[in-house]
């Protein structure tokens, strides 16, 4: 999120820099100033449009959206209640699940991943050691794993049937 944060303030940046600067570029030549910037912002405008990540389009416009978000909390709520009877430590892949929880951060996913990946250690390793210091694996809901589906072409599709 951060990087995506990052990039879009990069990019703002760019934009800025690109529209002062284009009264003195060599197309100013063929075309006047506010023409290029009319045509640079068009062609932003477009790029936004042919995304299929439309989230706030979504969210405005696609009840079945939200409620993907509303069905989702009902989940991670029901399996934080759960979360917070176990009384040892407790490893959940869905963080928010343990955060909403009050339990503390016991595994480092990415640290655990990366491991596995370079064969430093194997998974039954893994499942031993934290047997040994009493960390509970919570397996979620599968509902809860898949991705909310923010894909413009999916709403249109859908709105048509």
């Amino acid at each position: 999120m951060n990087a995506e944060f990052d990039l879009i303030i990069a990019l703002a940046i760019a934009i800025g820099v690109t529209c002062a600067s284009l009264g003195s570029s060599p197309f100013a030549r063929y075309q006047s100033a506010s023409a290029l910037k009319i045509g640079a912002v068009s062609l932003l405008l477009l790029r936004l449009v042919a995304s299929d990540r439309q989230e706030p389009l979504l969210i405005a416009f696609d009840p079945r959206f939200a409620e993907q978000f509303s069905a989702r909390e009902q989940i991670v709520r029901r399996e934080a209640t759960e979360v917070a009877a176990i009384e040892d430590d407790v490893y959940c892949p869905v963080k928010t699940v343990c955060r909403l929880a009050g339990k503390r951060f016991v595994v480092d996913d990415f640290k655990v991943e990366q491991m596995v990946a370079a064969k430093l250690v194997t998974q039954d390793d893994l499942d031993q050691l934290m047997a040994l210091r009493h960390i509970t694996t919570f397996k979620s809901d599968p509902a809860l794993a898949q991705l909310i589906d923010s894909s413009l072409s999916r709403a249109l599709r859908d709105s048509r049937r």
